[in-house]
């Protein structure tokens, strides 16, 4: 069951190369019931705070949002959750999460398990295809880039209660 506090975020800015965003950052969401390894089991999701206030970005709003999910992987390390910001390869650029904000996105980045962690028991714990396969359901996305469940939460207004989400039965 993923549990997600809507009300449990920081609104911040960044500037990059003179352009600002604004979002809601929801961090260290984890995504699965029974963690084996936290620490890359789990994501951050960020929102325009624009919508939060009504208002619409690049013809999206807060109902219509698409989701961009970029993951920190590269031959089945593991990798962190990212954080808008600047691009570790292109000296000092934005990188896609400071991009897919400023166009009106909403960016749910996972930290990913990879192939080289193992249990407490010692065994090999984030080989492919567990890492991915995990990932998929809390984030399942549809073709046509709606929101999934858990970056629905998100979008929910400050006035509504809802203590937990399920995202799939």
């Amino acid at each position: 069951m993923l549990k997600f506090e809507k009300n449990d975020y920081t609104i911040e800015e960044v500037t990059l190369c003179g352009e600002t965003i604004r979002f809601r950052a929801f961090r260290d969401l984890i995504y699965v019931e029974k963690p084996v390894n936290e620490e890359f089991q789990k994501m951050n999701l960020f929102v325009p705070e624009c919508y939060y206030e009504g208002a619409s970005l690049h013809g999206y709003d807060l109902g219509s949002a698409p989701v961009f999910m970029p993951n920190t992987v590269g031959g089945y390390m593991p990798g962190p959750a990212d954080e808008p910001g600047t691009n570790p390869f292109l000296q000092g650029r934005p990188n896609t999460i400071f991009r897919a904000l400023q166009h009106g996105y909403v960016v749910a980045s996972p930290a990913i398990r990879g192939r080289v962690q193992k249990g407490a028991d010692g065994r090999y714990n984030g080989k492919a295809p567990s890492a991915w396969l995990i990932i998929k359901r809390p984030c399942d996305i549809s073709t046509s880039s709606r929101m999934s469940c858990l970056a629905m939460r998100a979008k929910l207004s400050p006035m509504e209660r809802v203590p937990e989400v399920r995202c799939h039965p």
